[in-house]
């Protein structure tokens, strides 16, 4: 993930990931993302979490 972050800011480049694992959203927000929204298609209890992270 270091690797990835780092590439991201050098180069100035917003990174975006999904994930379905809300345990996954406070580990993502330690490497500085952000929640844009979650997705949920109706009649599923599968929820996506969406997260940004900002150039």
């Amino acid at each position: 993930m270091d690797e990835v972050i780092d590439y991201a800011d050098r180069h100035k480049l917003m990174i975006s990931l999904e994930t379905h694992n809300p345990a996954n959203v406070a580990m993502y927000e330690k490497f500085g993302f952000k929640l844009y929204g979650i997705v949920q298609k109706k009649g599923f209890d599968l929820k996506q979490y969406c997260m940004i992270k900002q150039a």
